[in-house]
C-alpha cells in the first residue's frame, strides 16, 4: 500500500512525490526562505507501514549513518536525519542531470563520447574508494560496501560532475541491523558471483559491479541481455562471465583487458581496490589524451544531449514553486482578514468571489508530476525504484478556499493499482484470476475488502499478499529462487573452474519473517 503523499515536512513544502527508494517514499521539496529565496532538496521518508517495525527503523538508520558520513565531490550529499514523532526521514542534495543509464543507452549515447563515459566511471571509482576507506571517528575502518553499483546509481549533472548515489543497501561494519547470509541485496545483473549467492562480500564485490558498468559503456549493450535472472545467477556461479569483445570485437584490447580483470570470477584476481581500477582506466585515457578539459567537455556534451529535458524540468519546477509561493501568500492574507463562517447568500459578490477562488489556480496536473519523476528519478542519493506517482497534493490556497465548503458525502472512487514482480517472467493472479501482464496497471473501484494477490514464476517460490483497494496500490515483489535452483547454483559455485580456485559452498540461512516483510517490496532495479 502507498499513502497519498505528504504536503510538507516541517519547513519543507512538497512539490511532488517522486516514487520509492528502498524502504522509503521519495519527495521533491523546497525550503522557502525570506524574499523569495528557495532551496530545492530531496526527502526520503521511511514508509508508513514500516515505521512501526523496529527492524525497519534500524535498517533505515543504518543507511543514514553511512550517508551522513560521506562527504566527497562525487557522492550525493545527505544533509540530516529527522525523527518527527513516528515519522523518520532524510534530507538530501537535489541534483540536476541524468542517470548514466540514459547516457550509455539509446540515442543520447552519440552525444557523449566513450572517453567521457570512461571519465565518468573513473570519477565514480574515486567515490567508491572514498566510501571503502571510510573510518569511524576513532579511526576504526567502517568496511563500507555499496552493493548496488550500476548505471542507475551513477548520476551525471548538467555541469559535468559524476555522483554516486543510493547507499540504501550499503553494508558497513558498524551496522546495527545484522545482514543475514543468503539474503540477496542488489541487482543480479550487476552482482559479483559471491554477492549473487549471498556469501560474504567486501570492496572487491563493488569492483566487479563497476566492471559490469564498464562492460556496458564500451559495448553499448546490456550485459546478460535477454537472460532471466536465474540463468544469470548460474552463469556467475560457474564463472562463465563474457568479455566485452565477445559482443563487440572492435573493443580495444587494452580496454578489454581492464574490464576482464575487474570481472574476474575470483575476488583475488580482480583489482584489489577501486582506486587501482581507476588508475588502470586513467592510464588508458592518457594514451588518447587531448588538450581539452574533460570536465568542460562533459558539461558541453550533457548540455547538447539534454537541453530540452533541462528546460522542461526547470519550467515545471518554477511553476510548482510559484504555486507554493502563491499558496503561502494566500494563507497569510487569510490570517489577517477574518473569514465569516456563515455562507454568503447565493448570487452575491462574495459567492462569486468564492467560486473564482476555486478555479483561479488549478492544482498541478499529474502529467507534471510524472514528468518530474521521469526526469529526476535517479537524482537521489536513494535510487528510485518506481516512478509511479500518487495523487498530486493540492496547493494550500485551494485547500484553504475549500475549507468553508461543507464536505460532500463519501463516494466510491477509482484507485490505481500497479503491480510488478521479479523475475520478469513472473505472473500475477488477483483473487484467483490470472492478470494479463507483468507489470500490471489498472484503475479499479475502491472498496474495503481484502484481496489476494499472488505472484508465481518457474523456479521461484510463490508469494501471496493481501491488500485492500481503499487507496492507490503499488506492489513491487521479488520472488526468491526455489531450493532446487539455489542448490544447483551452489553446486556450480563449488565446482573447480579453469583459472579460478575452488570456492566453498555458501552456508545456508533462513531469512526471518520480519526481514522478509521488510524486503518484499524492494525490487531489483532494472
Amino acid at each position: 500500500m502507498v499513502s497519498r503523499g505528504r504536503t510538507e515536512f516541517g519547513k519543507y513544502r512538497v512539490l511532488a512525490r517522486l516514487g520509492r527508494g528502498g524502504m522509503g517514499d521519495v519527495y521533491l521539496a523546497v525550503n522557502m526562505g525570506p524574499s523569495g529565496v528557495s532551496k530545492l532538496i530531496v526527502i526520503k521518508e521511511l514508509r508508513e507501514q514500516l515505521a512501526s517495525m523496529p527492524e525497519a527503523r534500524s535498517m533505515f538508520l543504518d543507511e543514514a549513518r553511512i550517508a551522513t558520513r560521506l562527504n566527497h565531490p562525487n557522492v550525493a550529499q545527505t544533509y540530516e536525519v529527522v525523527e518527527d514523532g513516528d515519522s523518520l526521514y532524510l534530507t538530501m542534495e537535489y541534483l540536476e542531470g541524468q542517470p548514466l543509464q540514459n547516457i550509455i543507452r539509446g540515442p543520447k549515447r552519440a552525444y557523449v563520447p566513450v572517453e567521457l563515459q570512461l571519465q565518468i566511471l573513473a570519477d565514480t571509482l574515486a567515490a567508491l574508494h572514498y566510501a571503502h576507506e571510510l573510518t569511524d571517528y576513532d579511526g576504526t575502518p567502517l568496511a563500507v560496501v555499496h552493493r548496488d553499483v550500476s548505471p542507475h546509481n551513477v548520476f551525471v549533472t548538467y555541469e559535468g560532475v559524476a555522483k554516486l548515489v543510493d547507499f540504501g543497501i550499503a553494508k558497513a561494519a558498524n551496522a546495527k541491523t545484522v545482514t543475514e547470509t543468503g539474503v540477496f541485496k542488489g541487482k543480479v545483473r550487476f552482482s559479483s558471483p559471491e554477492q549473487a549467492l549471498g556469501t560474504d562480500i567486501d570492496r572487491r564485490s563493488d569492483v566487479f559491479a563497476a566492471g559490469a558498468v564498464l562492460w556496458e559503456i564500451i559495448t553499448g549493450e546490456q550485459m546478460w541481455k535477454g537472460m532471466p535472472d536465474t540463468k544469470v545467477l548460474l552463469e556467475l556461479a560457474s564463472g562463465r562471465i563474457p568479455g566485452p569483445r565477445t559482443v563487440k570485437p572492435d573493443v580495444p584490447e587494452a580496454l578489454d583487458a581492464v574490464c576482464c580483470k575487474a570481472l574476474s570470477f575470483s575476488p583475488d584476481d580482480r583489482y584489489a581496490t577501486a582506486n587501482d581500477f581507476r588508475d588502470a582506466l586513467l592510464d588508458y585515457l592518457r594514451e588518447s589524451d587531448n588538450a581539452t578539459d574533460p570536465g568542460l567537455e562533459l558539461r558541453a556534451s550533457m548540455g547538447a544531449a539534454f537541453e530540452t529535458e533541462r528546460k522542461e524540468m526547470r519550467a515545471i519546477i518554477d511553476a510548482e514553486i510559484r504555486a507554493v509561493q502563491e499558496a503561502s501568500s494566500e494563507s497569510m492574507r487569510k490570517r489577517r482578514v477574518p473569514v465569516l463562517s456563515v455562507p454568503p447568500p447565493p448570487g452575491s459578490s462574495a459567492s462569486t468571489g468564492h467560486a473564482l477562488a476555486h478555479s483561479a489556480k488549478p492544482p498541478p496536473s499529474s502529467r507534471k508530476v510524472v514528468s518530474i519523476a521521469l526526469l529526476v528519478c535517479a537524482v537521489l542519493a536513494t535510487g528510485i525504484y518506481s516512478t509511479f506517482p500518487s495523487r498530486t497534493p493540492r496547493p494550500a490556497a485551494q485547500m484553504a478556499s475549500q475549507a468553508a465548503v461543507p464536505p460532500s458525502p463519501p463516494a466510491s472512487h477509482p484507485v490505481h493499482v500497479r503491480l510488478s514482480a521479479q523475475p520478469p517472467g513472473a505472473r500475477f493472479t488477483l483473487d484467483g484470476t490470472a492478470l494479463a501482464t507483468n507489470p500490471y496497471e489498472a484503475d479499479v473501484p475502491s472498496d474495503t475488502l481484502v484481496h489476494r494477490i499472488a505472484a508465481t514464476a518457474d523456479g521461484f517460490e510463490p508469494r501471496e499478499l493481501q491488500v485492500t483497494f481503499d487507496r492507490d496500490v503499488v506492489l513491487d515483489v521479488t520472488l526468491a529462487a526455489s531450493a532446487a535452483v539455489a542448490t544447483s547454483a551452489a553446486s556450480h559455485m563449488n565446482r573447480p573452474q579453469s583459472g579460478a580456485p575452488q570456492r566453498p559452498a555458501p552456508p545456508s540461512a533462513q531469512t526471518s519473517k520480519s526481514q522478509r516483510a521488510i524486503e518484499e517490496e524492494d525490487p531489483y532495479k532494472k
